[in-house]
């Protein structure tokens, strides 16, 4: 649960308690990836009550299957009805993406902690719940609208979808988050994302359209402020690899479908850690490589990995 959530100050050993432990180690610390991977396994070892697995555009929730079998088995162990992985709409808009996310944990126990991994535009669709919920939150929500539009016209139309969404629903949602793991995300939009749009509009859906948006709002949309005020464990692995097939393909530095930079938040916020992974193409977790998914499930839930047996 974010901490804005909270009204008490948290038990000793609670989620939020460890989310404080983790803050204030954080804070003080700048981490080497063997370092990192040591702290997130104190951290992810205390077990969320559930998965919640996010697919990205034009995905499903069988986009994880190979996900869920590597973490129902030795030795992640958890419980097949821990892991959710809805398919939800693929070709929408950012803020009814964040939506539609909202809506679907809505329906989960009022007790419900979850942890979200959000694979592509699933990413920056559940930044935008998690960032707005905390200014509705703080009744200063029409005020941050106002103030983002002001430092980037771009935003406009995903200004305007803002302010039609269910505020009690994306705040009942948003609390139920306790951390988020961000996997080849989309935070500042795909490869030619704009020339479809432009020039290809056949290719061009309210995703894509966001998408290009993105690509001109990433540092006023996901800023450092509105990250650190976030107060949950924001981890993102991100990846390239030559020749991926897909919109960037021939251009270094991509994973096929977005580029290194557009995978990270521009930020050195206390709670974000961006950790390269070894490096896959977007398309080989679609495609469900073992591969790919064992190394993403190592790097997620680090405490319950084994080292000895490495990645098969």
């Amino acid at each position: 649960m974010p901490r804005w959530c909270e009204t008490n100050s948290p038990a000793s050993g609670s989620p939020a308690a460890l989310n404080d432990q983790l803050m204030n180690h954080l804070t003080k610390h700048m981490f080497t990836l063997p370092a990192l991977i040591i702290l997130l396994a104190a951290f992810f070892s205390s077990g969320a009550a559930q998965v919640l697995l996010l697919h990205g555009w034009l995905g499903n929730g069988a986009n994880w299957n190979a996900t869920k079998r590597i973490l129902t088995a030795a030795p992640y162990n958890f419980s097949p009805n821990a892991i959710l992985a809805p398919s939800l709409p693929n070709q929408v808009g950012i803020v009814t993406w964040a939506g539609n996310i909202a809506a679907y944990i809505d329906t989960l126990p009022v007790d419900t902690h979850l942890t979200v991994i959000a694979h592509s535009f699933a990413g920056p669709a559940t930044l935008v719940l998690l960032i707005a919920a905390r200014h509705m939150h703080a009744n200063d929500y029409a005020a941050w609208i106002n103030e983002l539009i002001s430092r980037a016209h771009e935003i406009e139309p995903i200004a305007a979808a803002l302010r039609t969404v269910v505020l009690s629903q994306w705040m009942h949602a948003a609390a139920r988050i306790d951390k988020l793991i961000l996997y080849h995300p989309a935070v500042g939009g795909g490869c030619h994302a704009c020339t479809a749009c432009h020039d290809l509009p056949v290719l061009c859906d309210d995703a894509v359209r966001d998408m290009c948006t993105l690509a001109a709002v990433k540092e006023v949309l996901f800023s450092w402020d509105e990250i650190a005020a976030l107060k949950i464990p924001i981890v993102d692995i991100y990846g390239t690899h030559a020749l991926c097939p897909g919109p960037c393909f021939g251009k270094p530095g991509t994973d096929g479908a977005v580029s290194q930079v557009d995978q990270q938040l521009a930020v050195t916020a206390p709670n974000y850690r961006a950790i390269k992974g070894s490096g896959h193409c977007h398309t080989d977790f679609l495609i469900n490589l073992r591969e790919a998914a064992a190394e993403l499930c190592r790097l997620a839930f680090p405490g319950r990995h084994a080292p000895q047996e490495g990645n098969k």
